[in-house]
């Protein structure tokens, strides 16, 4: 693995370059976002609101990435609490959707871009980069950006080549990267990194190689015989304990509601096709796995995400190391893969009559039109976040917002070691015992790379960081610092280090926006389904002396039961409105729950109703729908 930097035309090389070529439309903005993810939208939005112009520009097809594409933005949220601002805002809009946490990811796609909508944000979708010839420099200031018009093909592929270059460009005083490929921050000629870096690369004591899960089957080609090379889902990059790797953590489609229609029924939109016979030969490993199979032990199928534990589940293994610094000829590639391994697995697993949920994706035969590229480029830029900003082992003053979820790497590769078949490199590991800090200099490339770019989502972070920040929770939060960062940037008419910092960071704070833990509301009651062996500050406490964080005394001896039965979601409400927002037809269980009386209900008071519940399961009939005060 090897840091990474594309070099930019200059502005002048430009336009020698182009002499007598037609006129291509120009587009003038305050802010451009490239990247509609939620991320993208919320900078777009924050930007807008400050009163700037603002353009949004989208390769795929629709606003809001794996929001609506497969997950929400409150996916995998265990910090509501200290959501604050136009983050926030987003979040409640989410759960407010109906149906609430089972809403279709339709549904979601069009809150999100009614937002756009509303706020009179121009956005274009279908439109992207294609290398660094498209981006237009003048030292270390983007000037331009030419945008490829590109139609995503049948099943959500993206096109190999564009249809139309140059379609349009875009002048912007401030750019946001906010796609999960990274791909003007890579074109803009600013370091980055792919892959996993070494243990020792930032003493990263989860860093590198690690983790074997061996299971029993035989990874050559001709069974006991190593001379016959390997299968062709093993990898050949070699196993060193702690070592960098090329491989990040997997990807996959989510795939929820697939099923096999069974003989009378019709609901369910069919899955197309195959088309073609299987591919015996590259998915021997897998017709090898299913012989050992008793359930889904060795074969993670089917699946609506990726079964961590098994061998192979809904994804071909590794193949996603070849999908974030790939052309979009290669990406176009892996896409097709992911899709194909899909429908083989189906095939395998005798599956014969597969069908998906009918409204989720009506543009797209209902099947998932997002892959979940859970990480692509990661920029090295003026900070780089590492797994000791998680452990809230540094002392950050330009904090911008907060993350908070455990190191989550599903596996990144099939490895064979000992004669068997083992993955390589899954951890699950709560490192965090509450939410740590994003410091805005880790949304900035090198002063000397690019001073007009801040990046949202392919953010300056090593992979072991990356793993924890990278959910849609966080990447919003991020997102609505650089709106507001560009935004400043632009009335002050300076270049994104510049800025006055604590002028930005008061003005989120007047926005509601939380930068700062305050070390209480993540004691046991929130802890109760993790299991002992991912608690890493149980297992390392002295790794933890260091932590600046005074934590609330709910956190002493508390353990962990490990149960998983406990689903429930323990949340906080800010007021009333809050809970009739969340909890329609619920308004008079609200004065039950609130027993302070304060008008909110505090997660302490939200764990003590749902333990409530559970010894009183005929809840709904005994408690009075007016309750006395």
């Amino acid at each position: 693995m090897s840091v990474k930097r594309i070099i930019t035309l200059s502005l002048a090389m430009l336009i020698c370059c182009l002499g007598t070529a037609g006129a291509t439309t120009v587009y003038e903005a305050d802010v451009c976002v490239y990247g509609g993810t939620a991320s993208g939208v919320t900078a777009g939005l924050a930007a807008a609101r400050r009163g700037q112009s603002v353009i949004i520009v989208e390769p795929f097809r629709h606003l809001g990435g794996m929001h609506g594409g497969g997950i929400r933005i409150q996916q995998d949220c265990l910090y509501l609490k200290d959501i604050g601002g136009l983050a926030r805002e987003l979040h409640d809009a989410d759960y407010a959707l109906p149906g609430g946490g089972g809403a279709n990811q339709w549904q979601a796609r069009l809150m999100i871009r009614k937002k756009v909508e509303d706020a009179g944000i121009r956005f274009f979708t279908q439109y992207r980069l294609d290398s660094k010839e498209d981006v237009v420099k003048d030292g270390v200031t983007i000037g331009m950006i030419h945008l490829n018009h590109a139609p995503i093909m049948e099943e959500g592929v993206p096109a190999p080549k564009p249809t139309k270059r140059k379609a349009f460009s875009v002048k912007a005083k401030v750019f946001i990267d906010a796609s999960y490929e990274g791909d003007l921050m890579a074109f803009s000629g600013c370091d980055y990194t792919i892959g996993r870096e070494a243990k020792s690369k930032y003493n990263e004591s989860l860093g590198g190689q690690r983790g074997l899960k061996y299971f029993d089957v035989d990874p050559y080609v001709a069974e006991g015989d190593p001379s016959s090379g390997l299968l062709p889902m093993i990898s050949t990059e070699p196993y060193e304990p702690n070592a960098a790797s090329r491989y990040s953590l997997a990807y996959n489609f989510r795939m929820q509601g697939m099923r096999d229609r069974k003989s009378g029924q019709t609901e369910g939109t069919p899955l197309k096709p195959l088309g073609r016979k299987i591919d015996r030969e590259r998915y021997e490993l897998v017709i090898r796995g299913l012989k050992k199979d008793s359930g889904k032990d060795v074969i993670g199928w089917p699946a609506w995400n990726y079964l961590r534990k098994t061998m192979v589940s809904s994804g071909p293994p590794g193949r996603q190391a070849d999908y974030p610094d790939g052309d979009w000829a290669l990406r176009s590639a892996v896409w097709r893969d992911w899709i194909d391994h899909v429908k083989t697995m189906n095939i395998l697993r005798g599956i014969k009559a597969p069908v998906l949920r009918e409204g989720w994706y009506p543009d797209n035969g209902d099947f998932p039109d997002q892959l979940y590229i859970r990480i692509g480029r990661r920029m090295i830029g003026e900070y780089v976040m590492t797994q000791h900003d998680l452990m809230h082992q540094t002392a950050i003053q330009d904090s911008i917002g907060l993350a908070y979820y455990a190191v989550d790497i599903y596996p990144p590769r099939l490895i064979a070691h000992e004669g068997k078949v083992a993955s390589e490199g899954e951890v699950f590991m709560r490192v965090s015992p509450g939410p740590y800090q994003i410091p805005y200099r880790a949304l900035t490339a090198k002063k000397d790379q690019c001073d007009n770019l801040l990046v949202s989502v392919c953010m300056s972070a090593s992979h072991i960081a990356m793993s924890s920040i990278r959910m849609e929770s966080s990447y919003v939060v991020m997102g609505e610092a650089a709106g507001i960062a560009a935004s400043h940037a632009v009335k002050s008419d300076k270049n994104v280090h510049q800025l006055d910092v604590e002028a930005v960071l008061a003005d989120m704070s007047k926005a509601g926006v939380v930068t700062e833990w305050d070390g209480t509301g993540y004691g046991p009651n929130s802890r109760r389904t993790w299991k002992p062996e991912s608690i890493y500050w149980k297992l390392n406490p002295d790794d933890y002396k260091k932590s600046p964080i005074r934590l609330d005394p709910s956190w002493q001896n508390s353990e962990s039961t490990g149960g998983g039965s406990d689903r429930t979601r323990v949340q906080a409400f800010s007021s009333v409105e809050d809970w009739n927002r969340k909890k329609p037809g619920y308004d008079w269980l609200f004065p039950h729950i609130d027993k302070n009386a304060d008008g909110k209900i505090s997660l302490e008071e939200h764990q003590a109703f749902q333990d409530y519940k559970k010894a009183n399961p005929a809840w709904r009939k005994t408690l009075p729908k007016k309750p006395p005060r």
